[in-house]
């Protein structure tokens, strides 16, 4: 580290006789403080093919190729992260579908020979063939093959029967909190050959508080014609009679 400069270079040139090769150095400094040094050095009788009098020529810098990079156009394309996972469950679907293959092929092998040794036991005399009963090395796992999978299909339907009454309760649910408190769905009516429509609003059902004070108005309503109906009835009859 330096003190702060004014951004002054300083370059030197020379030969060493010990090393046989041409040097190159270069200081800077910076108003920050730094100190960079950068040194050339060139083999002795190096030309890159233009000569100055006996001066060799000083070397062209050439830039390393860069590779281009591509923008990312589409939105589907995965990030780096996502690649490395798309990869690491790519590399694990093929795992496993290699040993999947693996295993179809030994049972594949091993329905072949079954099948080789049926076709010989046909082939033989009558007396000599085996029923096909002693073909099958354990009695009993048939039988524990077909409970396991009457077992399995009794879990599945349990599982089936909890899905659905599941869905069935969020369907419920839904209803009612969106639909059992709408009085009237939002209606439109189009005419075939016109432009306009006619909508009905979506309006929710009164709150059953406000019902009865809807019910008690009416029946106070109908309670006041009634009684003005039976005094208008008395007044007729006491003009009658008068």
């Amino acid at each position: 580290r330096v003190g702060p400069s004014t951004g002054s270079s300083q370059c030197t040139t020379g030969k060493t006789e010990e090393l046989q090769e041409w040097r190159s150095a270069s200081t800077t400094t910076t108003f920050s403080g730094s100190f960079f040094v950068q040194q050339i050095s060139l083999p002795e009788g190096y030309t890159d093919g233009e000569q100055d009098g006996d001066m060799t020529a000083v070397p062209k810098a050439v830039l390393e190729p860069i590779e281009e990079v591509h923008d990312i156009l589409t939105a589907e394309a995965y990030s780096i992260e996502e690649a490395k996972q798309k990869t690491e469950e790519d590399n694990l679907l093929q795992a496993a579908e290699e040993k999947k293959m693996g295993m179809r092929q030994y049972l594949q092998t091993i329905r072949d020979e079954f099948l080789e040794l049926l076709q010989a036991n046909e082939r033989r005399p009558e007396e000599e063939r085996l029923p096909r009963e002693e073909f099958e090395i354990d009695p009993d796992l048939r039988k524990m093959i077909e409970d396991q999978t009457e077992e399995k299909i009794r879990v599945a339907k349990l599982e089936m029967q909890w899905e659905s009454e599941k869905k069935s309760v969020a369907l419920r649910k839904l209803n009612a909190f969106f639909l059992d408190n709408v009085e009237v769905e939002r209606i439109v009516l189009r005419p075939f050959r016109e432009r306009f429509k006619v909508t009905s609003f979506r309006a929710a059902k009164l709150p059953p508080a406000m019902k009865e004070e809807i019910a008690k108005v009416h029946q106070a309503v109908a309670n006041e014609e009634q009684m003005q109906m039976e005094s208008a009835a008395d007044k007729g009859v006491d003009r009658a009679g008068g």
